[in-house]
């Protein structure tokens, strides 16, 4: 009870006087909210111990945009013998000891009487407070607003504080591609570029091709790891794709806008899903068991769950692999423009959850209102995502995260959004395609071929277009360039007529008794005895003992070698200089009167100067080369498939050659049909293991028994234990 002191004045006894005594007080009656739209805020007030609200009404959920529209902060105060000695207003936000805003009020706005303050939400940061803003944000939200009074001695103030709620919130969240500008590297601008502009709507699929001409410059590398090696070297540990996040905050009546100072340093976590692998249409049954087998391993024990490519054969499922969000250090403060090859957005791995992510947005600079991530998927074709982004608001009294946990996706959340599916595919390039004339026939039947790699979500791409012939004189003097750097024995066997008009094959020789005749003149020229001319002959005669010059079949034979010698220096004349796969067309390596002159269908050729981005394959055998089934089943397609299979680092199946075939074995051994093998009388396609291969897994962590790859890893062997990256 306080005690007060009083004088009154006296007068005569016979008089009578008043004497009015008024104990001093003044009160806060109201504190609220208001919007331009009519919303309002409840006025709380204590008195004599008890939480009272205002009897005018309002909501606990007020909400505005900060900086983006302005409320009113209302208050009423009583004080009519103006007895407020000094009045504050703070404000408080969720798990902060201490007021992030403090305001004096001045002697005219804190008299008697009602009193009205436009604001915008901006505050003047109190030095206590970790929040970096400068307008209260949803990263705080909720607030308490109040306002106390304080009176001089003797003075009551009753009741001597008000207070109010109010939020900030954020309404909706919106994904876009990136800006191209913030990445690095070229390949993935260019990836970026294929994107069209836009991210997969949910339900939707959007394939990531990954450019990858990298092609075998030497037949050893068929049996070692260097696809996938190569490959790496390429693309690291997957394209980047950056993921642009635009976040909307209601206002006061709940529109959805665009406020950048009212976000604050909100988080947002990134996950993602693992969406089960589909298999492309026509693959055969045993390639799917092959497969599957592979994609099942630890399926249901990492995290996220699924069939990606496990990180032990090269992917990015499993404990430790690397992140699908990598970490950036962002830029602070967001600068008026983009910083060519910087990443704007501060981006850190979540504690708990340890493949996701969270990302922190801008509230001002060039992507104001606006934050991000760089998606990162593994570089193996056929591996899916799908992505979600959550507004990682709720926290728990440690501010740790409520979402940051090991639950499977997705997570129990309102505010969230996500993309459809991401596919990642390779494309390689058909860059080129010759023929010699215009007279080559049939064309080989690329739409067929690029089906066959599809099986194993590899995109073989003609940008070469419809084959277009070689120029006569180009061919004639490249021909006779290469021709005149043989030794004179091969260069007599070419025929004196003009090889461009003499056929659609590659080179014209003379026969065996014309031949014999040139070698003849020029022993004679030489001045050869009989025995010189038999010691040269044995110098080229076959394993058996058989020389060209006595012998016409081992003559014809040489015909060939001596061919394939020299085709890839002539095609490397008709070399694009671009990335690819260069393909030629011949009917038959020489010509057709002669033995075995139709006998070779193609091969994958080393040109001369090779280059890993860069390869020819060459087509010679013609219509007349294939079946007719059943006794042949193999077609031209599959002769160019084939080929361009060992550009692709594929070696031949055991059956053909059991030293293309070394531990821990390079095709699925319960496939006797695979397109590497020789079984003519089978309709080839890829086994299991050629398209995990062409898919860019590691050959060194999958075996050739396709159970084994379900329930363990694959432990390098000798000699490749060091290629395992």
């Amino acid at each position: 009870m306080a005690k007060f002191k009083a004088k009154v004045a006296r007068t005569a006894h016979d008089l009578q006087h008043i004497n009015k005594l008024r104990i001093p007080y003044c009160a806060i009656k109201e504190l609220r909210l208001k919007s331009a739209g009519g919303k309002s805020s409840i006025s709380y007030t204590l008195s004599h111990g008890q939480v009272k609200p205002n009897a005018s009404g309002g909501t606990d959920q007020f909400h505005f945009a900060p900086g983006k529209e302005k409320v009113t902060i209302f208050y009423k105060i009583d004080d009519p013998q103006r007895r407020i000695g000094r009045a504050m207003i703070e404000i408080w936000s969720s798990f902060q000891p201490k007021p992030i805003w403090v305001r004096t009020l001045t002697a005219e706005e804190s008299a008697d009487g009602e009193h009205k303050i436009e604001w915008d939400g901006k505050i003047n940061r109190v030095s206590a407070t970790p929040h970096d803003f400068d307008h209260v944000t949803a990263e705080l939200s909720p607030f308490k607003m109040k306002l106390t009074i304080g009176v001089d001695e003797g003075v009551e103030g009753e009741p001597p504080c008000a207070w109010t709620y109010f939020h900030v919130i954020i309404k909706k969240l919106e994904l876009e591609l990136g800006d191209k500008t913030v990445l690095s590297e070229v390949r993935d601008q260019k990836l970026c570029d294929t994107l069209g502009g836009v991210l997969p709507a949910e339900g939707a699929t959007q394939e990531l091709l990954l450019v990858s001409n990298i092609f075998k410059t030497n037949t050893s590398e068929m049996t070692t790891n260097a696809a996938f090696e190569q490959y790496h070297s390429m693309w690291k540990e997957g394209p980047l794709v950056p993921i642009f996040l635009k976040i909307w905050l209601a206002d006061s009546d709940d529109r959805e806008v665009e406020a950048p100072k009212g976000i604050g340093n909100t988080r947002f976590l990134w996950d993602w899903e693992d969406v089960p692998n589909v298999h492309p249409a026509g693959l055969k049954a045993q390639a799917q068991t092959f497969i599957d087998d592979a994609l099942n391993f630890d399926k249901q024990k990492t995290k996220p769950k699924g069939d990606n490519c496990h990180l032990e054969r090269g992917g990015k499922r499993g404990p430790d692999a690397k992140p699908v969000f990598p970490d950036q250090a962002g830029q602070n403060p967001p600068p008026p423009t983009l910083t060519a090859g910087t990443f704007p957005f501060k981006v850190e791995r979540c504690k708990t959850r340890k493949w996701a992510a969270y990302s922190y947005a801008w509230g001002e600079g060039a992507l104001a209102g606006k934050s991000g991530v760089l998606f990162q998927p593994s570089r193996m074709a056929g591996d899916a995502y799908k992505l979600t982004v959550y507004l990682a608001y709720h926290r728990k009294p440690d501010k740790s995260v409520y979402l940051d946990i090991t639950d499977d996706a997705p997570l129990k959340a309102v505010i969230k959004k996500s993309t459809g599916t991401f596919v990642v595919r390779r494309e390689i390039h058909v860059i080129n395609y010759k023929i010699k004339r215009t007279s080559v026939s049939p064309a080989i039947g690329l739409a067929t071929v690029q089906g066959d790699y599809a099986k194993a979500h590899l995109q073989l791409e003609n940008k070469a277009g419809a084959p277009t012939p070689m120029s006569k004189a180009d061919y004639n003097s490249e021909l006779t360039s290469v021709v005149a750097a043989q030794p004179w024995y091969v260069q007599s066997a070419v025929d004196a007529v003009d090889q461009y008009d003499a056929g659609d094959h590659f080179i014209h020789y003379r026969n065996h008794a014309d031949w014999k005749s040139q070698v003849d003149a020029y022993a004679t020229a030489q001045s050869w005895t009989a025995a010189v001319k038999s010691a040269w002959a044995a110098g080229l005669a076959d394993a058996a003992g058989n020389d060209p010059y006595t012998n016409s079949s081992a003559y014809y034979v040489l015909l060939e070698d001596w061919g394939l010698t020299m085709i890839p220096s002539v095609c490397n004349k008709f070399m694009s200089a671009d990335d690819g796969i260069n393909i030629f067309q011949f009917t038959n390596l020489y010509n057709t009167p002669l033995p075995g002159a139709s006998g070779l269908n193609g091969f994958a050729a080393e040109m001369p100067s090779p280059l890993p981005n860069r390869c020819g394959f060459i087509q010679l055998g013609g219509s007349g080369n294939y079946g007719p089934p059943p006794g042949d089943l193999s077609t031209m397609e599959q002769t160019c498939a084939h080929e361009i299979g060992h550009l692709l680092f594929l070696p031949h199946t055991w059956q053909v050659s059991v030293s293309h075939d070394p531990s821990p074995g390079s095709h699925d051994q319960a496939d006797s049909a695979c397109m590497m093998s020789y079984q003519f009388t089978s309709v080839r396609e890829f086994c299991g293991l050629c398209i995990l291969r062409l898919r860019g897994w590691s050959k060194l962590q999958s075996d050739k028994t396709g159970t084994t790859n379900t329930t363990r890893t694959i432990k390098d062997t000798p000699p490749n234990s060091n290629s395992r990256i």
